[in-house]
């Protein structure tokens, strides 16, 4: 397929979507939902689409034990060792509670692997009480933090947040309520240990969320 029938593809398709190489180089986003998901998400900084044609995908992902997840899927996916993956994971901001699911399958080109295309459906959105934690600006700031600062970890499937006993963890929503601080961090991302054990790579669904109808909020 040419890349304008790739570019035309992807700006068809519902939700969040893109297309990277076997080197994991970004080579294509559907332009029109990327720029609305990404204001709605306090991503001024991504909302052009040219602007992260061409990075390397890892390069946007936060926190290495993440990063291992979605390279160890991908890597698969390339192999041909596994068939289409599906999970869900949360993607929330500040002021917003979102579930979604994502897709991953392998493109061809004649006969071979040459790519991956990922397509992030939203499923299940609520508004809350700002919470700062998910804040982009938030999360940009920390990347600036005093190495003193304590870590806040927030799971990257889950959205839950360690709990200062390091043993627990808990809704952002709990960790406010417990004291927690938006204040002086810095911001982590990893995977729970619930959501490494449910492996989002092995079940459409995680085990720490039930899915709800896919037509509650069209992504």
């Amino acid at each position: 397929m040419s890349r304008i029938g790739v570019q035309g593809l992807l700006d068809a398709m519902p939700g969040v979507s893109y297309l990277v190489d076997r080197r994991a180089r970004i080579v294509a986003v559907g332009a029109l939902n990327w720029r609305n998901f990404a204001a709605e998400n306090e991503g001024a900084a991504l909302a052009n689409p040219a602007s992260v044609v061409g990075r390397d995908l890892f390069s946007m992902i936060d926190g290495e034990d993440v990063r291992q997840s979605y390279d160890g899927m991908l890597r698969r996916l390339l192999l041909g060792e596994t068939s289409p993956l599906r999970f869900t994971y949360r993607c929330d901001s500040a002021v917003t509670r979102r579930l979604m699911l994502m897709s991953m399958s392998a493109v061809f080109r004649r006969d071979r692997p040459a790519g991956v295309l990922f397509q992030s459906l939203t499923l299940d959105q609520t508004t809350r009480p700002a919470l700062p934690l998910f804040g982009a600006v938030n999360v940009r700031q920390a990347l600036k933090a005093q190495r003193s600062w304590p870590i806040v970890r927030v799971c990257s499937f889950c959205a839950r947040v360690l709990a200062a006993d390091g043993r627990d963890w808990i809704d952002a929503e709990d960790y406010y309520r417990t004291g927690g601080s938006s204040m002086r961090i810095r911001v982590s991302h990893g995977i729970c240990p619930e959501c490494v054990a449910a492996g989002p790579e092995e079940a459409s669904f995680p085990k720490w969320r039930s899915p709800p109808s896919p037509a509650a909020h069209p992504g």
